[in-house]
C-alpha cells in the first residue's frame, strides 16, 4: 500500500509543492542565470521516471505530479514566492507532515532523499565539474543544506 494514503488531498499537495519548492530553490538559486534547459530536463526525466528514485514517499509524489503537471504547476505558481520566508515554511510545513505521519526512520529517509538525492540530481544536471558534489555552484550547496536544515533531515544517513 502507498504512502499516499496517510496525508489529506490539502496534505498531499503541500508535499507535492515541496517536491517542486526543492526544484525550484536549487534550479533558480544562481541568480541572473538561473534555472537551465538541463536542471529543466532532469525534473521532467524524474517525473517521467519516477521508478528511478528509492525512497518510496519521494517515488510516489513524482509519480503523482506527473500525469497533471500543468494543473499543479497553476496551483504551485499561485502561492509561490521566491524568497527565504516561503522556503522555510514550505518546508517546516512538510517536514511536520512527514514525521506527524511517517516513523522516525521513514521521516528521516524522505527528508534525505528530497534534500540530498533529489536536490542533487538537479542541481548536478547543469554541473559543469566533476561528478558528485563538486558540480554543485556554491550557492546550490547552499541552497541544499538551508533545505536540509528546514526539513530537519540528517545528510549523513
Amino acid at each position: 500500500m502507498g504512502k499516499h494514503r496517510l496525508f489529506s488531498a490539502k496534505e498531499w499537495q503541500a508535499l507535492q509543492f515541496a517536491v517542486i519548492d526543492v526544484f525550484m530553490m536549487v534550479s533558480e538559486i544562481e541568480g541572473s542565470m538561473g534555472m537551465d534547459e538541463e536542471e529543466q530536463n532532469a525534473f521532467i526525466d524524474l517525473l517521467e521516471n519516477p521508478a528511478s528514485i528509492e525512497n518510496t514517499l519521494l517515488r510516489e509524489l513524482l509519480a503523482s505530479i506527473a500525469p497533471t503537471w500543468k494543473h499543479i504547476l497553476d496551483a504551485y505558481y499561485s502561492q509561490y514566492q521566491l524568497n527565504e520566508a516561503y522556503f522555510a515554511g514550505s518546508f517546516a510545513r512538510a517536514r511536520a507532515l512527514v514525521d506527524g505521519r511517517l516513523d522516525k526512520d521513514e521521516a528521516q529517509a524522505f527528508k534525505v532523499a528530497l534534500t540530498a538525492h533529489f536536490g542533487g540530481i538537479i542541481a548536478n544536471a547543469s554541473g559543469s565539474a566533476e561528478p558528485g558534489m563538486g558540480r554543485l555552484s556554491d550557492d546550490e550547496v547552499q541552497a541544499i543544506t538551508a533545505i536540509a536544515i528546514w526539513l530537519g533531515s540528517d545528510p549523513s544517513c
